[in-house]
C-alpha cells in the first residue's frame, strides 16, 4: 500500500515505537525480516528529502530499528541523521553485558543523545516516546490491533499530534496507514 510523507521544511523526523507481542516469536529469522522491513521503511522515508531517525534504543525491535537508523546513516551520509533517546539510568539496570555494550555503540554513533529521567521507568520510557513522537512527522509503529497498553498510548498520542501513523504488522511485517487517519482524511 502506498503511504503518504508529510514533510515540514527541509528534514522530516521518523521514529519507530512498539515491542513485539507475547505471542510473537523472536527469532533470527524474525529479526532480519524485521530488519528488512525497517530499512525499506527508511529508505521510503528518505528518498527526495533527508530525515532524522529518532530511535528508542530499548532492547528487542528498537534494537533493531537503532541498527538500521545508524547503517543509514553511514551509507547516506548526511541525508539522515541519528539521534538517539535514551532513559539511560533504569533503563539498563537488569540487561546482560553483551545488551549494555550494544547499546552503548549504539548511543556513541548517534549524531545527538537525549536522556529522560521522568518519573521511574515508566514515566522516562513515555517522556521519552512522547518526545520522539513530538520530533518527528511520521511514526513507525509496530502493533498487533491491541487497543490497550503503552504502543497503543502512543498511537493516541501521535494521532492527537496529527502525526502520519504507519503501521507494522507484527505478523507479516507489511506497513499499511493508521485506519483511522484514512477515515479522518476523507471527512475534510
Amino acid at each position: 500500500s502506498k503511504t503518504t510523507k508529510v514533510i515540514k521544511g527541509e528534514r522530516i523526523g521518523v521514529c519507530f515505537l512498539g515491542s513485539l507481542p507475547a505471542k510473537a516469536k523472536w527469532d533470527l529469522t524474525q529479526r532480519r525480516n524485521l530488519q528488512a522491513a525497517m530499512r525499506k521503511f527508511i529508505l521510503w522515508a528518505v528518498e527526495g528529502t533527508p530525515v532524522t531517525i529518532h530511535a528508542g534504543l530499548d532492547l528487542g525491535p528498537e534494537t533493531v530499528w537503532a541498527s538500521e537508523a545508524t547503517e543509514a546513516h553511514r551509507a547516506l551520509g548526511g541525508r539522515v541523521r541519528y539521534e538517539a533517546h535514551v532513559y539511560g539510568g533504569v533503563q539498563v539496570g537488569r540487561w546482560k553485558t553483551d545488551d549494555i555494550r550494544r547499546w552503548r555503540t549504539l548511543q556513541t554513533a548517534s549524531d545527538a543523545c537525549h536522556d529522560y529521567k521522568g518519573d521511574g521507568a515508566a514515566g522516562a520510557r513515555l517522556d521519552r516516546d512522547r518526545a520522539m513522537i513530538d520530533a518527528s512527522e511520521t511514526v513507525l509503529v509496530l502493533w498487533d490491533g491491541v487497543e490497550a497498553g503503552h504502543t497503543w498510548e502512543n498511537i493516541v498520542y501521535a494521532r492527537a499530534k496529527q502525526r502520519v501513523v504507519v503501521i507494522l504488522d507484527p505478523e507479516t511485517l507489511d506497513t499499511r496507514m493508521d485506519a483511522v487517519q484514512i477515515k479522518t482524511s476523507k471527512r475534510r
